[in-house]
């Protein structure tokens, strides 16, 4: 697969969007840009310099590119770049934006998350932003949490064909000592909600780590798909669970553990119980970068699962952030039959896999924090190509017709630069 072009852009780019021969892309200071998908020449660019923490990323529909800054959601002529609207005042003050929009009909999905008093997933009209509903993903039932960044969502919410809204939402912001203190399940942390498209309101949901200290957000897309002729929902996230879901009743169908586990999976539960005996300093794996950090990706019948490894150190039971050691890191690849949760196969990456998974005929895709592309065969996880990037990377990887486009914007030595490559698949 020959690299067929390069061009510059900012830092910390996001998964790029193709559509109709042009890649739309944003980067970590929000900025977005058009290019040619074959030529990487620039079309428009259109700047907000609003550093947000990511993963950021854009949607295109109905002829417009939605968006996210810090404070706020955009919509642009994708012809143009020109701002259509752009709405900073719909949620509370020090509410914060870091998911790329979801669009369905004439709404614009979207959720604050890092805000004080619990994140909110907002449907706001796709001409105008006004907001049509909100719903509040933090039930504070002890008072615990009214000054912590808990909850919201950290990703881009699924539309299923039932037309509702599938979320997953991140963790309580908890340490070990506050989960021991005061214990509570801090509803709908770290769960899947699934809520009604025309109203907001809840129809279910699943909470996979109550009283979560550990940073283990439920915080990539969920995904619907199908084990022959049934319906299934898909979760996961940083606790390094894929887990499958009616999305009808949200009956749990199954759940499998990925990547490596040190014996802390079922601390939160403990907690809760007040039966934990942990003591600081401790190691976790997986830790608060680890598990399943980005999407995933489903192709007949078959599950495949980017999984990071990265132990953590907590030094202190009042540590609500760990040390992660990013020398120990290492990733995975993980192919799971969607019907039963079983394992199919499982390969070896030599650093995280911050790539997502990308599937493209018999191949699957992804790439590493240190800038590697890797095409794994689809049918037993052999590795079939390989390419080096300029720069770091923790973008999901693009393909439209045989063009890939892999966004490579963490430099990670001063002689790198950031990023977006496009290669020519065969």
């Amino acid at each position: 697969m020959p690299l067929s072009g390069k061009g510059s852009v900012g830092f910390d780019v996001a998964n790029p969007v193709i559509s109709n021969g042009i890649a739309y892309l944003q980067d970590g200071a929000s900025d977005v840009s058009a290019v040619q998908s074959t030529t990487g020449k620039v079309l428009w660019t259109h700047m907000y310099s609003s550093t947000a923490y990511g993963p950021n990323g854009v949607t295109f529909a109905n002829g417009k590119v939605y968006g996210i800054t810090a404070n706020g959601v955009f919509a642009l002529d994708a012809t143009t770049g020109q701002q259509a609207w752009y709405v900073t005042d719909f949620g509370p003050p020090q509410a914060r934006f870091n998911m790329p929009p979801q669009v369905a009909g004439c709404k614009v999905f979207v959720s604050s998350s890092i805000t004080v008093g619990g994140g909110i997933i907002y449907a706001l009209d796709a001409t105008t932003g006004a907001t049509d509903w909100s719903f509040q993903t933090v039930i504070d039932q002890t008072g615990q949490q009214l000054q912590a960044t808990a909850g919201g969502a950290w990703d881009a919410t699924l539309i299923g064909p039932d037309q509702s809204v599938y979320a997953g939402i991140g963790n309580p912001y908890l340490s070990l000592q506050k989960a021991e203190q005061s214990p509570s399940r801090e509803l709908y942390t770290d769960s899947v909600v699934k809520l009604n498209r025309v109203t907001g309101k809840l129809e279910w949901y699943y909470q996979a780590f109550p009283d979560d200290f550990h940073d283990w957000d439920l915080q990539i897309s969920p995904i619907y798909t199908t084990a022959g002729s049934r319906p299934v929902v898909l979760a996961s996230g940083k606790g390094g669970f894929v887990f499958a879901f009616d999305p009808g009743s949200g009956q749990l169908l199954w759940k499998t553990s990925v990547g490596v586990h040190n014996g802390h999976d079922n601390d939160d539960q403990l907690a809760l119980e007040r039966k934990l005996q942990l003591k600081a300093p401790y190691v976790l794996i997986p830790g608060e970068i680890g598990g399943v950090e980005t999407n995933m990706a489903a192709a007949d019948g078959v599950a495949y699962v980017p999984v990071d490894n990265v132990p953590t150190t907590y030094a202190t039971s009042a540590s609500v952030v760990g040390t992660p050691d990013l020398t120990a890191a290492s990733g995975e690849m993980v192919a799971l039959d969607i019907a039963s949760g079983k394992q199919l196969w499982i390969t070896a990456l030599p650093n995280m896999a911050l790539g997502g998974a990308s599937v493209s005929n018999d191949i699957v895709f992804t790439s590493t924090f240190n800038g590697e592309i890797f095409a794994l065969s689809r049918k037993d996880g052999s590795i079939l190509w390989t390419s080096q990037l300029p720069a770091g990377s923790n973008s999901t990887l693009a393909i439209a017709g045989d063009t890939l486009i892999a966004g490579a914007g963490l430099p990670l030595k001063t002689s790198q630069h950031p990023k977006v490559v496009a290669y020519q698949l065969p």
